[in-house]
């Protein structure tokens, strides 16, 4: 019986003793200990190998960033032009790119097509609207994903560059981010050299035209010579228009702001038609020198155009186009600069342009300052309703504010502070002393013009 009892004991002790060791010392009851010191051996040169190959890759992928790098770079020195950028570019990727500027419009794209890009764009911008881009982001829209980096110029976002991947793609890696941001660099460079060039280029212009506008020149020849350096031909015929600004409730500081980008946009405008052209600032608005006849058919609807496009960048300021006649003598230039003026002081809320021609006799006579003649023309136009007297100052006020208004009595009694029914007796009242038909498109237009001449020198 002891020596049962001293065998289980002593199998019960030794079992235990291997189980304190087993937990003490895992690689003993694992692994003998020439096996164990083996699979460490295997298992360090497994993990050396694997840190080693994506070393390597690593390695590789940089070398290939700094190859593009350069190419992009070299190219850069030799043209400085985005479409040059990204043909190398093409060479090492395969995605599609996509370069804005700051009014959402396509200036240089890659590996894709125009109509197509224009696709992915109307989500990005959705996305814009509702939070502002400030770095390199992967943004998953409706249709695509994009990475995409924002191009600043002295605290200005300027456009965008971005990669297009398609939505069951992978996502971008750490070489799409350094070769966009490289990418981005580029382009920040080339807007910062262009904008210096039309910068230099637009106060010799300014410069010129000023020069002229002072007939500083002892000949013509000696103004076509200078024209000519500017790849400006005045050969044929020419003439003027004057963009007239005013702000609303805006601060002095604002205004030189906005005057100054509306002056680049009036650059950027012509340059986009191909249209070499010479600019200076005048009385509250821009002057236009336009090397072509008012009207060929490459100006038609120009000023039309023109306007709408400055209102839509600035909607804050109101603004009118006057356009002259037109001339081939530059002894005119003077002239055909009054009339431009002369035109865009013509101009209503419902018809912001304007030409010379259009004003007739009374656009001559307040170009002459006339005032007498002036005069005589409304009385005959206005008939009774013309006057020196308070009523009759009422009265033309009023025909003025309602023709201005397209007639609309809601928009003419808030202009007059008038009740609607007021306005209505006084609108009835006129009619019968006219004898007109206030409705007839022609019979407006020479009221209207009969008004504002009146207005321009001071008689209401």
């Amino acid at each position: 019986m002891k020596q049962w009892l001293s065998t289980n004991l002593d199998t019960k002790s030794n079992s235990e003793n291997q189980e304190y060791i087993a937990l003490k010392n895992p690689q003993k009851l694992l692994f003998p200990k020439e096996s164990f010191s083996t699979w460490k051996q295997q298992s360090d040169i497994g993990e050396h190998f694997k840190t080693y190959k994506e070393l390597e890759e690593e390695r590789n992928q940089l070398q290939r960033v700094i190859d593009i790098q350069n190419a992009l770079t070299d190219e850069l020195i030799r043209s400085n032009l985005l479409t040059n950028i990204l043909s190398i570019l093409k060479e090492h990727i395969t995605l599609p790119i996509i370069i804005e500027n700051h009014k959402e419009k396509i200036t240089d794209y890659e590996n894709i097509d125009l109509e197509e890009a224009k696709e992915f764009q109307c989500s990005f911008h959705k996305k814009l609207k509702k939070w502002h881009l400030k770095k390199t982001e992967f943004l998953e829209l409706d249709n695509h994903c994009r990475l995409v980096t924002p191009i600043f110029l002295q605290n200005q976002i300027l456009g965008y560059c971005s990669f297009i991947y398609d939505s069951n793609s992978p996502k971008s890696d750490d070489f799409d981010r350094m070769i966009l941001e490289r990418l981005t660099s580029i382009s920040t460079l080339i807007y910062l050299n262009n904008k210096n060039i039309m910068e230099a280029n637009a106060r010799t212009k300014g410069i010129l035209f000023e020069k002229i506008l002072a007939d500083e020149f002892e000949s013509k020849e000696q103004i076509y010579r200078e024209l000519n350096l500017l790849n400006i031909d005045v050969t044929g015929k020419y003439h003027i228009a004057f963009l007239s600004l005013k702000y609303d409730s805006l601060a002095k500081v604002d205004n030189l702001s906005i005057f100054t980008s509306v002056y680049e946009e009036v650059i950027q405008f012509f340059q986009e038609k191909d249209y070499e052209i010479l600019q200076v600032q005048r009385a509250n608005g821009i002057l236009c020198f336009i090397p072509e006849d008012g009207d060929h058919t490459t100006m038609r609807n120009g000023p039309t155009k023109f306007y709408n496009r400055i209102k839509k960048s600035y909607p804050k300021i109101q603004c009118h186009v006057g356009v002259s006649s037109t001339s081939n003598d530059l002894q005119n230039v003077n002239s055909l600069m009054k009339e431009a003026m002369t035109a865009a002081r013509f101009t209503v809320a419902h018809q912001p342009t304007m030409y010379f021609k259009e004003l007739g006799i009374l656009g001559i006579l307040v170009h002459t300052q006339e005032e007498s003649a002036i005069q005589k023309i409304a009385e005959m136009e206005l008939g009774a309703i013309y006057g020196q007297t308070e009523q009759h100052k009422e009265y033309m006020l009023t025909l003025y504010e309602y023709l201005i208004n397209g007639g609309n009595l809601e928009q003419t009694s808030a202009k007059l502070k008038l009740s609607i029914s007021g306005l209505r007796y006084r609108i009835t009242k006129i009619r019968e002393i006219l004898q007109k038909d206030l409705k007839d498109s022609q019979k407006q237009f020479d009221l209207l013009l009969a008004l504002k001449a009146l207005k321009v020198i001071g008689e209401f």
